[in-house]
Formats: structure tokens, sequence, C-alpha cells
């Protein structure tokens, strides 16, 4: 079972959905995706800042720099 991502966590509390999210960053739906599902996708430093800005800190640098989905156990 993977952790859930940070971004995910945010915006299902504020029931926004991730196109929602893309728009208020001024980025697109597809990019934030990429970067909730891949483990070694890390955003640059200015989608980071805006990430942070736009959530008043709720979702930290390092929340974005250090998620990892947790491995299924064997």
């Amino acid at each position: 079972m993977a952790t859930v991502h940070p971004i995910i966590k945010y915006t299902e509390r504020l029931e926004m959905s991730l196109s929602e999210f893309a728009s208020v960053l001024g980025y697109s739906h597809q990019h934030i995706s990429k970067m909730t599902r891949d483990s070694t996708y890390r955003p640059g430093p200015s989608l980071a800042e805006a990430i942070v800005r736009k959530t008043g800190g709720e979702i930290s640098f390092n929340d974005l720099y250090s998620w990892q989905p947790r491995r299924a156990r064997k």
C-alpha cells in the first residue's frame, strides 16, 4: 500500500481536483499528476515554491522532496 502524496491529501481535504489545483498554480494537470504518481519526479524550485506558498505551508519543501511511496511487503 502506497503512502498518499501530500498534494493528494491536500486536494482531497479541500475537495479540489488536481486540475483545479494545477490551474491555481499555473501548471498543467499532467504535470501535477505526474508528480503525485512518480516517486522519482521532483518539482523544480519555482514549482515547489508555488506549492508551498499557495498551500500556506501546509505542504512543505520537505514534503515535496522527501515523499516516497511505501513499498509493498512481500
